[in-house]
C-alpha cells in the first residue's frame, strides 16, 4: 500500500535530495518499529528487540519497502 508512494517520492524528491529522503526513511523505519512494539506482545517492552527482528525481515524481505531496496535498514537502538 505504500511502497508506491515511497517509490515516487524516491524517484523524485531523490533525484536531488537523497541525504533528506535517508532522513524520512529512517523516521519510517523508526515508525515500524513502534508498531512491531505495539502489534507484537515479545516486542512490548523492548525497543532493542522489535528493531533487531525489523532488521532480519527487512534482509530477508527487501521487496517489501523500497528504502530497504536502496539499503536503508532499521537501525539497532
Amino acid at each position: 500500500m505504500y511502497n508506491p508512494i515511497l517509490r515516487g517520492w524516491w524517484h523524485y524528491y531523490g533525484f536531488f535530495y537523497k541525504s533528506k529522503m535517508t532522513v524520512v526513511f529512517n523516521q519510517l523505519n523508526r515508525m515500524l518499529i513502534k508498531w512491531s512494539k505495539k502489534k507484537y506482545k515479545r516486542f512490548h517492552r523492548s525497543k532493542t528487540q522489535a528493531s533487531k527482528w525489523l532488521t532480519k525481515v527487512a534482509r530477508q524481505k527487501r521487496e517489501l519497502f523500497i528504502h530497504w531496496q536502496i539499503g536503508i535498514f532499521p537501525a539497532a537502538e
